[in-house]
């Protein structure tokens, strides 16, 4: 079976996962651009492992498995918040400088997995192939 005649049997569901799972992989490179005091490399891996986990759920057809995904997703978005706002606290209530200071890269890595998580969410309950599971 070719790539085409496989992609052609997915729906609506295996395309919002799919889409979820490059928002958390450019999440990732977004991260790294943030080149923070406090980077971790587990939001990374956390990053990475929902991805693969939606990939096992769409290989093995099981589609419970993509709510790992979304944990993963999560659990990567508290770390980042945890390790942010300890590192900023001072900058963000700041009176003159506040949110401003913090980097555009902050928001937007917030805005991709919040948008990875909810595209993932979509896809657990939706079915990804036309044929019957």
């Amino acid at each position: 079976m070719n790539i085409k005649e496989t992609l052609k049997n997915k729906t609506l569901g295996f395309y919002l996962g799919l889409a979820g799972a490059v928002l958390a992989l450019i999440a990732s490179f977004v991260y790294i651009g943030i080149n923070s005091y406090s980077f971790t490399p587990w939001i990374i891996i956390l990053n990475i492992l929902g991805i693969v986990a939606f990939a096992a759920a769409q290989l093995f057809k099981v589609r419970p498995v993509n709510a790992v995904a979304y944990v993963l997703y999560l659990v990567s978005l508290g770390i980042f918040l945890r390790g942010e706002i300890d590192n900023n606290m001072d900058t963000i209530v700041d009176p003159q400088q506040g949110l401003g200071a913090v980097t555009p890269l902050f928001f937007i890595f917030i805005v991709f997995i919040i948008l990875a998580v909810g595209l993932t969410v979509a896809a657990s309950v939706m079915r990804c192939d036309k044929k019957a599971e």
